[in-house]
């Protein structure tokens, strides 16, 4: 507490705020960025080692302006080596576009001990470690290893060279969430010697044509969020997990009945599913290209036969609950779907269908369809809505 003395009168000012419990003060201290938290510890000694504890650091190169992009590095690792909290719950670096390769094994050693959650934005140059590529990329024993890390989410990184992707991934051995968008320069073929136990959660957003590398390490996830073409459904449906709860699938192209049915057959637990089919129509602007489109056909072969399945799918007999189909046109063979789910799907409480036309006469014509077709669950309710809405 001091007081100054403004003309006549003296005016009492007091600390209140330094007074609160260091847990609150923490809290406080997590709605800055992590360089004014620092700069809170020249306030007085009570908040000189505050910042230290926070369980969440948020590292934004735009917010330090001043810095060059290798200062700007520098700064990250020489912060993160004063930290002391127990955990680190989660970490966030955010680069600038035009910023300097950051190498993840340069971190602090506590870094790999006490990291749950590792969260990369706009890295242009993500490199694991100093050691040179191999010829081929393969999940060998890493330099360096999160031991706690339980989450990694990877949003417009490109790595130097793909084994570094293939260094990260093998380096966390308890990962159970797992986003990737719009990773670049993985070109050639990743190979992952061995399967993830504890991955619980998985989002891939990856170039489709090359998520076939990525299914081997679905063998465990309960939520699947995922983009494939039709022709590689059926190997979907041979690695997913038994224990698959919820399943996001966006497919290029056009799926056939029995091989929807084929691969809910292979997820005995579904609880929600969503489906969306993109056709080329649907693309916009940026497959407009020629050859955008002929890559496209490429991948738009006939997806392999698969026999009607002679009993009900035990998930939807006995589990499915949410349904929701994006971008439904309302052809003969997704008429045949949606009837057979809503027909069987004893335990369905929502089903979610977006219709799409250009014309509205035609889509009053489908959502009248829809709204006759039989339901198994008497308690499961029908909505039904236009693609754009």
């Amino acid at each position: 507490m001091s007081a100054v003395k403004l003309g006549t009168e003296d005016v009492t000012f007091s600390d209140m705020i330094s007074n609160l419990p260091d847990d609150l003060l923490i809290q406080i201290l997590s709605l800055v960025s992590i360089s004014e938290a620092m700069n809170t510890s020249l306030l007085s000694k009570r908040w000189e080692s505050l910042w230290k504890m926070m369980p969440v650091l948020k590292y934004v190169e735009k917010s330090c302006p001043t810095m060059t992009s290798q200062g700007f590095v520098e700064f990250c690792r020489r912060s993160l080596q004063l930290h002391e909290a127990p955990v680190l719950k989660a970490l966030t670096i955010k680069l600038q576009l035009q910023s300097v390769p950051l190498i993840l094994s340069s971190l602090p050693e506590t870094v790999f001990q006490k990291l749950v959650v590792l969260k990369l934005h706009m890295i242009r140059y993500l490199v694991f470690d100093d050691s040179p590529p191999r010829r081929y990329c393969s999940a060998g024993k890493p330099s360096v290893c999160f031991r706690s890390l339980k989450g990694l989410h990877l949003r417009s990184v490109s790595f130097c060279d793909e084994q570094y992707f293939c260094r990260l991934i093998s380096a966390c051995p308890l990962l159970e969430d797992v986003f990737f968008d719009t990773i670049k320069n993985i070109t050639g073929r990743l190979i992952f010697t061995k399967d993830m136990p504890n991955l619980v959660e998985a989002t891939l957003e990856v170039d489709p044509s090359q998520t076939s590398d990525f299914l081997r390490i679905l063998t465990s996830v309960e939520f699947l969020s995922i983009h494939l073409y039709a022709n590689e459904v059926l190997l979907l449906a041979d690695k997913i997990s038994q224990r698959l709860l919820r399943l996001e699938l966006c497919i290029y192209g056009k799926i056939s009945r029995n091989l929807l049915l084929h691969l809910l057959k292979h997820s005995p637990k579904l609880r929600v599913f969503k489906l969306q089919e993109i056709h080329e129509l649907l693309m916009g602007p940026a497959w407009t290209d020629p050859c955008q489109l002929a890559y496209f056909k490429k991948f738009d072969d006939p997806p392999p036969s698969v026999c009607n399945p002679s009993s009900v799918p035990e998930c939807l007999s006995f589990h499915l609950q949410t349904f929701k189909w994006r971008c439904y046109r309302g052809t003969i063979e997704e008429k045949e779907v949606v009837r057979y789910i809503l027909q069987n799907a004893r335990c369905l409480k929502t089903a979610t269908i977006y219709v799409s036309s250009c014309r509205k006469k035609k889509e009053r014509l489908k959502i009248k369809e829809l709204k006759s077709m039989p339901k198994a669950s008497t308690s499961c309710l029908l909505v039904t809505r236009r693609r754009s809405s």
